[in-house]
């Protein structure tokens, strides 16, 4: 983190009721009950009594206890393009998170373009729309070219902001300092 930033992911077994997180659904939702067994099960103001997320305990949630959430910082979908280094195939990613978070969670990508080859110069782009934020609902297309995919992204990821009444930020490549 960079000064005056902190992470604020936290273990899912630190999540108690009245915590708000950043959920796979890419919203913040407020804990209702939680039950820290085997599994993490967190019910919220959106999930309702029915239908509780499930979460491995060891995963990390971007999660604030009550009142510091305020200080979480406005939510936004930010797109990020990860350059070819560091085991980086130069994808393009749509990643919910929020101001305050430099190093974005990529496993709730709702949107990605990778190179269909290792290369990725001539054989095409494909890009990922994740509708729901889950990995089971994916849908693919592929492009010729990085500009094409890259258009592709802003507007699959333009649809999802709007949808979830979020801005969307385009990280440039100086905002990249990890």
């Amino acid at each position: 983190m960079t000064d005056g930033q902190r992470d604020p992911r936290v273990p899912v077994t630190h999540l108690e009721t009245g915590w708000v997180f950043w959920s796979p659904f890419a919203r913040l939702e407020t804990v209702r009950a939680v039950d820290h067994d085997v599994s993490s099960l967190v019910w919220t103001d959106f999930t309702g009594e029915d239908h509780p997320w499930r979460f491995f305990s060891t995963d990390q949630l971007v999660a604030m206890p009550p009142p510091a959430y305020r200080d979480l910082g406005q939510p936004e979908l930010r797109i990020v393009e990860l350059p070819r280094r560091h085991g980086s195939r130069g994808s393009i990613n749509a990643v919910p998170t929020s101001r305050h978070v430099q190093i974005p969670d990529f496993r709730h990508t709702l949107v990605d373009a990778v190179p269909l080859a290792d290369g990725g110069e001539g054989r095409g782009w494909r890009v990922t729309d994740r509708p729901y934020g889950r990995s089971t609902d994916k849908q693919h297309a592929d492009y010729p070219t990085r500009a094409k995919a890259r258009s592709a992204v802003m507007h699959l990821a333009r649809a999802h902001a709007r949808a979830l009444g979020v801005p969307l930020r385009v990280e440039t490549k100086e905002d990249l300092q990890w």
